[in-house]
This record gives C-alpha cells, sequence and structure tokens, in this order.
C-alpha cells in the first residue's frame, strides 16, 4: 500500500491557517497520506500525514522519496512501540510467574503442614526426601529407627541398611527417579527391632 495523495479542501485549509509551513512558507496544497505497517504484519498501525511541497510536481521521484521517508521515521517509532509491548508482556510474565510461585509455595506449605500432622499420628516411620537423597522432614519414628536426624545431610543409607542392600535400594530410588512412579521395596536395617509385643506370639 504506497502514499495517497489528495487536494487540501477550503475547510481543510482554514482548519490549517495557524500553522508555520516550512520551506517557502506557502501553504500546501495537496497532502500525502502513508500507511504504517510493521514488517512482520499486515496490520495497519497508523498514518504519516505530510504537507506537500506546492512548488513541486507530484512524480514517481516524490513518490520514491515519500517511502523512503515513511520507512526512516516510522522504523524507530515502530521499534519502539515493539519494545514497549515486549517489555509489557515481559513484565506481565513475571507477574504471573511471581503469582504462580506464591501459589505453588502455599500449597507446599498446606501439603507440609498436613504431612507433620499425619506424620505425628502414624504408627510407621515417614520422612520427605529431596531427589538428592536430603531429609527435609521427618516424624520421630523415622528417626529413631534410623538414627538420623533431619539436616542439610544426606542420608548415609549405607551406614543404615545390611550389607549387601545399599545397591538394591541405591538402584530402585534411581528408578523412581527417572520413571517417576512410585516403587515399593523391602529391605532391612542394621539395629535391631525391640519387640513388645505378646510373649506367645513368635517373631
Amino acid at each position: 500500500m504506497g502514499p495517497v495523495v489528495v487536494p487540501v479542501k477550503e475547510r481543510t485549509r482554514e482548519q490549517l491557517k495557524d500553522l508555520k509551513w516550512r520551506g517557502f512558507g506557502v501553504p500546501s496544497t495537496h497532502i500525502g497520506i502513508l500507511p504504517i505497517i510493521p514488517n512482520d504484519s499486515t496490520s495497519l498501525l497508523a498514518f504519516l500525514v505530510i504537507g506537500l511541497n506546492p512548488r513541486r510536481p507530484f512524480d514517481d521521484d516524490y513518490r520514491s522519496f515519500l517511502v523512503s521517508l515513511t520507512q526512516q521515521v516510522t522504523n524507530p517509532q515502530l521499534s519502539a512501540v515493539i519494545l514497549r509491548e515486549e517489555v509489557e508482556r515481559r513484565q506481565f510474565l513475571a507477574r504471573q510467574e511471581a503469582l504462580d510461585r506464591d501459589r505453588l509455595s502455599r500449597e507446599l506449605s498446606e501439603a507440609e503442614t498436613k504431612f507433620a500432622k499425619f506424620a505425628t499420628r502414624a504408627p510407621i516411620g515417614l520422612a520427605i526426601l529431596t531427589p538428592d537423597g536430603f531429609a527435609q522432614s521427618a516424624n520421630d519414628l523415622w528417626k529413631e529407627l534410623t538414627q538420623l536426624s533431619v539436616s542439610s545431610m544426606r542420608v548415609a543409607w549405607d551406614n543404615i541398611l545390611v550389607e549387601g542392600k545399599f545397591e538394591l535400594v541405591n538402584a530402585v530410588w534411581d528408578k523412581m527417579l527417572m520413571e517417576k512412579k512410585p516403587v515399593d521395596i523391602q529391605t532391612r536395617i542394621k539395629r535391631p527391632c525391640k519387640y513388645t509385643g505378646s510373649p506367645d506370639f513368635p517373631f
């Protein structure tokens, strides 16, 4: 879409009478209207309106000049518009990510609170471990069975499990992390179990 040239009507000339015309100081008799369209789009962004030189005929050279002028004038403007839109988009994404982190943090806090309440009353040892093997939280029974405290130290399963069990547990752990599926496994720890039930019940 190229520039469109229209004559200046009497009504328009009256509206523009207070303008200080550049060049020879003579009011334009024709106005060029040039569309501003981004290079990566077919949508019209705006119009550039220029008062033409009344002492020069509008020919192909003049048309080429206006097209070149439009590109020189509008490209910085388009860059500014695109940059502003990109900044706004990134700001929106940053706000959305912050909201998502806050929501996930609240959900994680609620889940940990529920787990802590459940683990306190559970008759079994329970713990939450990170994929790297760090114990984040655990109930008292788990600590008693494993003789491990909840800290920044990795769980030393090779010191807890009986001989020959560490490799099996480690392999199952790696498989669980890779497949991201729950697993069930039975193993044995070095600490002897204290049975406090009925003496008539074989252990």
